[in-house]
């Protein structure tokens, strides 16, 4: 193998030199996908016209904060060849991309080709192969319609895509009935095959058959969407949201005679907001499930008519599955006075609570590995001591346990990120989080910090969860929703690198913080000594109000320094008394308007040299139109030249460049029109043009803070640039060395000077190339060689720790772990 010097030098204090040497080779970058689709705009008429991602630029985002875990809803599980199939709406599994629906094997999650761009509701397995059904979308570049079979190698329709306009349309439920599979759900037509140019198309009304070979209607269909399909006595059973069928009165459920559709007795005794979710039948009765008059979850027919099943809980049922003798029903659900498991199983006489949970909703149940398997909105972040769960989990007899095992190089953090700031050097990242340590998973605290190999708690727990960090003479900030009655912290806490302090007697709800002039300053729902408080202010000794609340509570939800002067952003009409219109400014004695304000709520700010950069929900500023992002000149209000927003959420500037968050951010085609390329959620503006991260980041990003030559994104996202990045992501902003190229491709060495516990040694790749690392001695003498061998573009990184004899410290050498 040969190597061609390209870069040498990075001295760690005067005991270590490391050299990179890269060959580059031809290959092709990861081609990376959108991220998903864009929340629904809040300005109408917002168009989309075309895409905007850049894949080629994926390699910046960096790859260490993954986790194995499924990061969305499931709302189906099967087992197809003796393998958990997963499906729902999610996107990343076992660390990537699986786009809805993925299976266990191998003790990991792993994709089933393209996967789906929208969600997937149904699985069923027939003829031998796998069946799917959700929402009329693609694979790939393969055109579905809402059912779909794997081959084994990818996702094709059953039968053909419908024409035209098929938003809407949807499959819910599949079930094999005899030879044949039925899927029910919100749908109009199904297609069978091409005649000329044309879709040989069958209409139907919310159900339909398919025979192995066409699509056929049953009978005259629904008028409403079937949620469930089963099977009492050997007849089809379909229900839903519908009330009747052709001229027959069917009342959320009905059975198939071979003919017709018959009510299954009076129907489902319910009031008009009620919903079926599922069907089962147990030894000769039919069961239902979903949410009905006072509250009750689950319903039973025993041949003339329906009746409340006599002790189960109130709430939301979601699932059934019949588990030999036993029905289990999962749900969202709950007993008035007494708690109650997502999980219940009924014998036909009694309940037995299967385990304890405290899950969002629970959607569906089956076994594999003779242990019971549950899927849907189960992540517990919040829990205190369990193992963080992932959507998938399973019951070994005592306790409810997740299929995954992340281990302490799984840097990703479980919950959400709403600030970053930069602190003595090491990233912190303000919410509600946990993250795994060597220990294993660290309970639920509201700071985290990052030292560049792994996340540490700030040695004692705060409670609560933190909205915003500042740092001020030295010591950290964190604001937020905290207490600490002991300690004698609320809303508001000071961290003096050993210890977490109260900072004044402060009361409430802080959701902005930002230094200006050795003044720290709080925004939020504040209070003491009996009195309201929109924004206050701290001179390390006591806090001034200088915006109380007389009447009605404005909402301050964001701050921002520009040109010596104090900036709030919310939803306000006044400030201080001073008529404001949800933007305002501090000069230190009195409150200004900016003009006439912007016309929504505003939370974000940027400073740079053209002046102060304005984000939020706002489609007007200055009475003209801004479309989510506008720019204070200090005397007038400017529309944003190069970027229309939906939602911008964070603002940062770095290296003469803007970066935006948003839920949705287009580039405009024409100057003052709102609509444009789809750049994603996350772009930055360079003074000219607008550019894509890459293919972007999935999820609410919440905050951004730039950390010497890297940008890191916060929120609730799972992928960035196709990679996993749980709930934060990094982007490399500096130019990254590729071969032939000076200086050294090293951007951090941490920490600074080596240390025998452990030195994390970072560089990066531009291309795809085959790469030596080597660590050398003061000497000159090589000591090891960490990597040796062909790597991809993107960042990578080691970390090393040096050992003698009988396991000590050893001076001037360090290994590899």
């Amino acid at each position: 193998m040969s190597f061609k010097s390209v870069a040498a030098g990075l001295a760690l204090s005067a005991a270590l030199i490391a050299r990179v040497a890269a060959d580059a080779r031809c290959a092709d970058r990861p081609a990376g996908t959108r991220p998903g689709p864009a929340t629904q705009t809040r300005v109408s008429g917002l168009q989309i016209l075309g895409s905007g991602a850049e894949p080629d630029e994926n390699w910046r985002w960096w790859d260490g904060f993954s986790l194995p875990i499924i990061d969305g809803p499931v709302h189906a599980l099967t087992l197809f060849h003796g393998e958990l199939v997963a499906a729902g709406s999610f996107a990343m599994a076992g660390g990537q991309r699986v786009n809805g629906v993925a299976r266990w094997r191998d003790g990991a999650w792993q994709p089933l080709g393209a996967g789906f761009d929208g969600e997937v509701f149904a699985l069923a397995v027939f003829q031998d192969r796998l069946v799917a059904g959700g929402q009329y979308g693609l694979s790939g570049e393969q055109v579905l319609g809402p059912v779909a079979v794997w081959d084994e190698e990818r996702w094709t329709p059953l039968g053909v895509p419908v024409e035209g306009r098929v938003g809407g349309i949807e499959v819910r439920a599949l079930f094999l009935d005899g030879a044949t599979l039925v899927a029910g759900g919100r749908f109009d037509r199904m297609a069978n095959r091409i005649e000329g140019h044309h879709a040989l198309e069958v209409q139907v009304a919310n159900i339909a058959r398919w025979d192995g070979a066409a699509w056929s209607a049953i009978g005259a269909g629904f008028d409403g969407p079937v949620n469930a399909l089963g099977s009492h006595h050997g007849a089809l059973v379909a229900a839903g949201d519908f009330l009747s069928s052709g001229t027959v009165g069917t009342a959320r459920i009905a059975s198939w005679d071979g003919s017709a559709w018959h009510s299954v007795g009076d129907g489902i005794p319910s009031p008009a907001n009620a919903w079926v979710s599922a069907v089962a039948e147990l030894r000769d009765t039919l069961f239902v499930a979903g949410a009905f008059a006072d509250e009750r979850t689950l319903l039973r027919f025993g041949g003339t008519s329906w009746d409340a099943v006599p002790g189960e809980s109130a709430g939301e049922a979601r699932g059934l599955y019949v588990d030999g003798d036993s029905l289990i029903l999962v749900g969202s659900l709950f007993r008035i006075g007494a708690w109650i498991s997502d999980v219940q199983s009924w014998n036909g006489t009694s309940w037995t609570r299967i385990g304890e949970t405290s899950w969002p909703a629970a959607e569906t149940a089956i076994r594999y590995l003779d242990r019971l398997v549950v899927g849907g909105r189960l992540c517990s972040y919040w829990a205190m001591d369990a193992e963080p769960t992932s959507n998938v989990v399973a019951w070994d007899g005592s306790g409810w346990d997740a299929l995954e095992r992340a281990d302490a190089e799984d840097h990703g953090l479980e919950g959400y990120v709403q600030s970053l700031a930069s602190y003595h050097g090491s990233l912190v990242a303000a919410g509600s989080l946990r993250f795994r340590t060597s220990q294993g998973w660290s309970p639920t605290q509201p700071v985290a910090r990052w030292d560049g190999v792994r996340w540490h708690a700030m040695r004692e727990a705060l409670s609560g969860r933190a909205t915003s960090l500042a740092v001020f003479r030295d010591q950290l900030i964190v604001g937020g929703n905290l207490f600490d009655p002991d300690a004698g912290i609320d809303a508001i806490a000071r961290w003096d690198g050993q210890h977490w302090h109260p900072l004044g007697l402060v009361h409430g709800m802080v959701e902005a913080l930002a230094v200006l002039r050795d003044t720290l300053y709080a925004a939020g729902s504040l209070n003491w000594d009996g009195t309201s408080h929109a924004v206050a202010r701290f001179d390390g000794t006591s806090w001034q109000s200088i915006a109380p609340v007389p009447y009605e509570w404005p909402r301050v939800l964001c701050m921002g320094i520009h040109r010596g002067r104090l900036y709030v952003g919310g939803q306000f009409d006044s400030l201080g008394g001073v008529a404001a219109r949800n933007v305002a400014t501090w000069d230190g004695a009195s409150w200004e308007a900016l003009g006439d304000g912007v016309n929504g709520e505003v939370d974000a700010f940027a400073s740079t040299d053209s002046g102060l950069v304005v984000g939020g929900t706002f489609f007007q500023a200055g009475g003209a139109p801004a479309y989510g992002l506008a720019r204070w000149d200090g005397g007038a209000w400017q529309s944003f030249p190069g970027l229309i927003a939906q939602r911008v959420r964070a603002l940062a500037v770095s290296r003469g460049q803007l970066f935006v968050t948003a839920d949705l951010l287009l580039r405009p085609l024409v100057p003052g029109v709102p609509a444009g390329t789809d750049l994603g959620q996350i772009a930055r503006w360079d003074g000219v043009d607008a550019h894509p991260l890459g293919t972007g980041a999935n999820g609410r990003l919440m905050a951004l803070v730039v950390q010497g030559d890297d940008l890191f994104v916060g929120g609730d996202l799972s992928e960035a640039g196709g990679r996993a990045a749980f709930r934060i992501a990094r982007w490399a902003l500096a130019p990254h060395a590729s071969a032939g190229t000076m200086p050294a491709a090293w951007e951090t060495a941490t920490p600074n000077p080596f240390s025998s516990d452990g030195t994390r040694l970072e560089f990066s790749l531009a291309t795809a190339a085959t790469v030596r690392v080597s660590i050398h001695d003061v000497a000159g003498r090589e000591v090891a060689r960490p990597v040796e061998g062909s790597l991809g573009p993107g960042i990578h990184d080691t970390v090393h720790r040096s050992l003698g004899r009988r396991g000590q410290p050893q001076r001037g050498s360090i290994r590899h772990r």
